[in-house]
């Protein structure tokens, strides 16, 4: 949410951001709600906004005439039964229900990929800005790991039920053929019986940073996302392989729309087949740096910048201030 902001102020554009809502609340009886907010601010962004609190919130800040966007990157109406977060819904008080809610209520909604548009923005007040990487990282040169080829994935095999299985055995059939390292970035819990390892992966623990987190990508030359079919990832954005690629790692993809629409742009590997992963990833290791380097290069060509879409961030909020202007959505 901050990195646009950044951005545009980066660019010259006369910007302030504040963090956090002061409120206060009104109750009647039983009940209690939010009836003001302190924001001197122009525009309000809610990522994701899951509880009854932010939406309260939302709608005090446009009775004051604060715009508000919603920013949207997952289809939290779509998580599978099983996956963890359900469960950290229901505990924190959370429901889509909300999102929902304040998607119809937004001046404005920006999302990451089309489908996530069409699914809570049909009201047709929504920007589609998809995933982008901040250009300082295309300038970074690679930190080179003495040793064996590095193979990797970055993620939490808790909050990707099922989506190692893609490329269970596969994966580590081209480990083992290329004597290669596998590196996780997060966390490996399950990752070795998710893909079928012969050994423990080499974990790099989630960092503090997001600049060490992408930095920590340039120590792995072949990445992999493998997704499950599922509606949940039909709407999932592009940004895992856009990670390695800006990072300067070739990559092996599932064939999603998303993904799909990614390599198309800048070029890559796509899984379409279970047994497309070692083959993929084997023969990615015969040119992996130099592959690598031209991705970066494509991720530059292809505008694929934070930079190169920050006037796309400032419209969205131009726009819902001009909602706002005129009295709220109609």
């Amino acid at each position: 949410m901050k990195e646009p902001g950044r951005v545009a102020r980066d660019l010259g554009v006369d910007l302030k951001i504040e963090t956090g809502i002061n409120v206060e609340y009104s109750s009647y009886g039983a009940r209690r709600w939010i009836s003001k907010v302190h924001l001197d601010v122009d525009v309000l962004v809610l990522q994701r906004p899951l509880k009854k609190s932010l939406v309260d919130a939302m709608k005090a800040a446009q009775r004051q005439g604060v715009a508000v966007v919603v920013e949207l990157d997952d289809d939290m109406e779509r998580l599978a039964a099983r996956h963890p977060a359900r469960r950290a819904m229901r505990r924190e008080g959370e429901s889509p229900a909300y999102l929902r809610e304040a998607c119809d209520l937004a001046d404005w909604v920006t999302v990451s990929t089309p489908q996530l548009a069409h699914r809570y923005a049909k009201h047709g007040r929504v920007s589609v800005i998809r995933n982008t990487m901040p250009a300082w990282l295309l300038d970074e040169q690679r930190a080179p790991v003495d040793g064996k080829l590095r193979v990797g994935w970055t993620g939490l095999a808790l909050t990707h039920p099922h989506d190692l299985d893609a490329a269970y055995g596969h994966v580590a059939q081209a480990v083992r053929e290329l004597d290669a390292t596998f590196v996780v970035i997060g966390s490996g819990n399950g990752v070795r019986s998710g893909l079928g390892l012969a050994d423990e992966p080499e974990v790099i623990p989630w960092l503090d940073s997001v600049e060490d987190y992408l930095r920590a990508l340039a120590t792995i030359d072949i990445g992999i996302a493998p997704l499950e079919k599922s509606e949940f990832n039909r709407s999932k954005s592009w940004l895992k392989p856009l990670e390695y690629a800006a990072s300067g790692a070739a990559f092996v993809v599932s064939p999603t729309d998303e993904y799909q629409e990614l390599v198309s742009k800048i070029g890559g590997r796509i899984a379409r087949k279970p047994r497309d992963w070692r083959r993929y990833v084997v023969s990615a290791a015969a040119d992996a740096r130099s592959e690598g380097e031209r991705l970066r290069e494509a991720v530059v060509r292809q505008n694929l910048t934070t930079e190169s879409v920050a006037q796309d961030w400032i419209d969205a909020w131009e726009r819902a201030i001009a909602v706002r202007a005129r009295g709220g959505p109609r």
